[in-house]
């Protein structure tokens, strides 16, 4: 971020005949590593929505169930959760509060305006949810304790709570049980819901569209370790391809081949080519 600053300073500094010349024209960005993803488990994100205050369950599990940023979700409204075709309309975000009511903006990106399905577990929770609290200013689905909109300072701290409670939660194994991992935010739940589509074989594109991303590379940065198999499925497409047809050319002398031994090397083969396709350990959280 430093370098970034720095550079657009000195490059707009230059281009103003401030100094001759910019320092950063040969001087390329660090790389940025991203941390890798701790994601919870379907259990954790339940347990997550349990410990959480009432009023505030169904905003957790509708977080984990569609992938809506915070924003989108603070500023949903329930003219757009569609019953006739179980989806989500999301055209808007809350940017604000002043004097008690919601102000609304416009989302990220183009590709930030989207419909989103509604799973069996999320509209349950939205159903229960408004049987039993008012809708908020301008039809506001989620609010406060006061009815009024919600501010994302005001979350953190029943989130907050939330999280240690389950931590402090005994476990029958608690060898086998993972805690909440420390890192998780908001906005991990979003990170789940990428994972979620992932694991159950969704594409880069569809994918893409759920999270409302600008661009599958987006996708493909934040997510692309996730996708299982991708080794396994190379491996298995250049053997279904080759066969074991070319092991027959290779070592017959009548054949043209060289008539060496290969038996090691066809025993390799045949192991890849009968490989089962799995996902790491290090992402199998469910």
């Amino acid at each position: 971020m430093i370098h970034v600053y720095a550079k657009s300073i000195l490059t707009m500094a230059a281009n103003e005949r401030l100094i001759p010349k910019s320092p950063f024209v040969k001087i390329k960005a660090p790389e940025v590593r991203k941390k890798p993803l701790n994601l919870p488990s379907t259990k954790k994100v339940l347990a997550m929505a349990e410990a959480m205050p009432s009023r505030y369950r169904a905003l957790i599990l509708c977080a984990a169930t569609t992938g809506m940023r915070q924003g989108e979700l603070f500023g949903l409204t329930w003219d757009r959760v569609m019953r006739d075709t179980d989806k989500v309309d999301v055209n808007r975000q809350l940017i604000g509060v002043v004097e008690g009511m919601p102000r609304f903006g416009p989302l990220k990106t183009k590709a930030s305006y989207r419909q989103i399905p509604l799973a069996k577990v999320a509209l349950e929770a939205l159903d229960d949810h408004r049987s039993r609290f008012a809708e908020g200013p301008e039809g506001l689905v989620f609010t406060n304790q006061h009815g009024a909109p919600l501010r994302r300072q005001a979350l953190e701290f029943p989130f907050n709570a939330a999280l240690q409670k389950i931590d402090a939660m005994p476990s029958a194994k608690p060898s086998m049980t993972r805690k909440v991992p420390k890192s998780m935010t908001f906005h991990t739940l979003r990170h789940y819901y990428a994972s979620l589509l992932i694991h159950s074989g969704e594409s880069v594109k569809s994918v893409q569209e759920m999270l409302g991303h600008q661009s599958a590379t987006e996708t493909l940065d934040t997510y692309g370790h996730l996708w299982p198999g991708a080794d396994d499925r190379v491996r298995a497409a250049i053997d279904n391809e080759f066969g074991d047809q070319v092991w027959l050319e290779l070592a017959h002398p009548l054949a043209g081949g060289s008539g060496a031994p290969m038996s090691a090397l066809r025993c390799r083969m045949r192991c890849a080519a009968s490989a089962k396709f799995s996902l790491p350990s290090e992402h199998r959280t469910w």
